[in-house]
């Protein structure tokens, strides 16, 4: 069934309104209450995009953005995305705006579901100028959630829906072009060794 049919049915809105439950209850069980949401709409096809913002709280001093529907966006391929995406920043949000925060991870997803052909990670992508002008960490990897409690890596859904939740972590340039010269366990060893976390997107480069 291509993307087109299952979005303009009144079947595909009930379920994703059953799936929005599932992924927002599994979020909110490891970072709280959301504060704020952003609806992005793509007219083209009828589906949409939200954006969640859980900000930092008294057990965990670490901001998180995801979305919910990306699951649903379709690919050239004309298979579904099937995951969903999430960043991990720090409190203040790396000195910039959850307006501006928000629109960069719409952009990347936007990019996934219309530009990306192989949903392979971890991957990297080059610096781009639509990341926030106060981070200097304008690139970004997407990788498996390894700073997140092990039980968030799988919904639990009865076996409903499959997401797979992907942590979009800036890096810089240098960062990027070392991962792909020398692969992520290189990348991974020098993030062990700094003193400064990933979640940082204001810290030295590791390379």
């Amino acid at each position: 069934m291509n993307k087109k049919d299952y979005r303009s049915s009144s079947e595909a809105k009930f379920e994703f309104d059953i799936y929005r439950s599932f992924v927002l209850e599994h979020y909110m069980k490891f970072w709280g209450m959301p504060e704020s949401r952003v609806i992005s709409n793509r007219v083209s096809d009828n589906t949409s995009i939200e954006v969640y913002y859980f900000p930092s709280n008294e057990k965990n001093n670490i901001a998180h953005i995801a979305t919910i529907g990306l699951y649903f966006q379709a690919m050239k391929t004309l298979s579904i995305v099937k995951r969903e995406y999430f960043f991990a920043l720090p409190a203040d949000l790396g000195g910039t705006s959850l307006e501006k925060v928000s629109n960069y991870l719409l952009d990347i997803s936007a990019h996934t579901a219309t530009e990306v052909e192989s949903l392979t990670y971890p991957s990297v992508t080059d610096e781009t100028k639509l990341s926030p002008f106060e981070w200097p960490t304008k690139a970004f990897l997407i990788d498996e959630p390894r700073g997140e409690h092990e039980e968030f890596v799988k919904i639990n859904n009865d076996h409903t829906f499959y997401p797979d939740f992907l942590w979009v972590i800036p890096i810089y340039q240098t960062e990027c072009s070392d991962i792909l010269k020398n692969g992520i366990e290189h990348f991974d060893q020098l993030a062990e060794l700094s003193e400064f976390s990933l979640v940082d997107v204001k810290r030295p480069s590791l390379c």
